[in-house]
Formats: structure tokens, C-alpha cells, sequence
């Protein structure tokens, strides 16, 4: 059980794991019924949050504020919580946010009485395998040239399995 004081929650489609909002806060939680809860990974938010969803694939959020912004963030797993993207900033409070269950539009309702509907495109399967999508638009990884350079200090990683 959860015994913090929490404004906001959402379960992922799967019930594994939970992401929580309360004073400037976001964090996700796994969830099972033997062992209870475990935190796994946490953010700061600038804004007081009214409203939170996860996406029906577990791999992002999304979050509305008081102030008027919604936004998406990249969740689930052992991957740490991180900002992905804005999606509105209006003045008009952000009444809820709802991923639909084709997974590929988000609906931000604000208290003004629109409707926003934002078409997610590619985002949940970069969000899922980020890795994979990348190496599968350049077609390769990094060299060992281009390790040492954007990646100075590492030892050296393939990036992308091989093919």
C-alpha cells in the first residue's frame, strides 16, 4: 500500500506498474502482489499537475497542469522517468489527459471545453525500443571513430546488433 499522500494515479494497461503525481512530483512504481510496490525512477515538474495517463503501451506518459501545458514522458521499465515532448501551453487548465485504446492519439481536454486531439505518430514505438528505431533509420551504429568522439572516456559499445 501506498501510504504517501499522491493527488494523482494511473496503472499501466498491464497493472505492472503505477506512475504517481503529487507536488511537483512524478513517479512510477512496479507494482505486483507478492512483493508489494518498488520505486523504480522519479522527476521533477514545474508545474502543479491536474492530470496523468499512462499510454496503453507502458513506455510513455502523459501529464496535464494547472497551468496549461500537457506533455509526454518517456516511463517504464528500468528506463529512468524523462521528458519526451510538449504538447499544448494554453492558459486554460489542462482537464484530463486519455491515451486512446488504438494507442496512437492523445485527447487533452481543457477546462475552457476544447478538445485537443495530438496524433502520436512513431513516438510509442521510440518510446518502447528506442535503440532499435535508431538503428533501424541509420542502418548502422557508431563507429569506433565516432565513439571516441561522442563518447569520449567510454569504453567502446556496438550500438547496433549487426546485420
Amino acid at each position: 500500500m501506498l501510504h504517501e499522500r499522491y493527488s494523482f494515479a494511473a496503472f499501466r494497461a498491464d497493472g505492472r506498474e503505477l506512475v504517481t503525481s503529487d507536488r511537483g512530483d512524478l513517479s512510477v512504481w512496479s507494482v505486483n502482489r507478492r512483493n508489494g510496490r518498488r520505486f523504480l525512477s522519479a522527476a521533477q515538474v514545474s508545474d502543479r499537475l491536474s492530470q496523468i495517463d499512462f499510454h496503453p503501451g507502458g513506455h510513455l506518459v502523459a501529464t496535464g497542469s494547472s497551468a496549461g501545458r500537457a506533455g509526454l514522458w518517456a516511463a517504464g521499465g528500468s528506463r529512468p522517468l524523462t521528458w519526451a515532448t510538449a504538447l499544448t501551453d494554453t492558459t486554460a487548465e489542462v482537464a484530463d489527459v486519455r491515451f486512446s485504446r488504438d494507442r496512437k492519439t492523445l485527447a487533452v481536454t481543457l477546462d475552457s471545453g476544447t478538445v485537443e486531439l495530438w496524433n502520436l505518430g512513431d513516438l510509442p514505438a521510440i518510446a518502447a525500443a528506442p535503440i532499435t528505431v535508431a538503428c533501424g533509420i541509420t542502418g548502422t551504429g557508431l563507429s569506433r571513430k565516432e565513439w571516441r568522439q561522442y563518447a569520449p572516456g567510454l569504453p567502446y559499445e556496438p550500438t547496433c546488433p549487426q546485420r
